[in-house]
């Protein structure tokens, strides 16, 4: 496997880690503010996971 592809196989499972983390703390938060900010790490971690998964067209130039 090459480097690249081991570096981001790493990166996937990392953000999937933290979603499911933070998807466990968010069942079980009660503090609103606490909540909000488990709620912008979920998104980030989101994006992060849909970054990293989309694969952009190869060019043909």
């Amino acid at each position: 496997m090459k480097k690249s592809g081991y570096f981001l196989t790493l990166k996937i499972k990392w953000h999937s880690l933290r979603l499911t983390y933070h998807y466990a703390l968010l069942e079980c938060c009660l503090d609103w503010k606490l909540k909000q900010k488990l709620q912008e790490s979920i998104h980030y971690h989101e994006m992060k996971l849909l970054e990293h998964t989309h694969q952009p067209p190869k060019s043909y130039t």
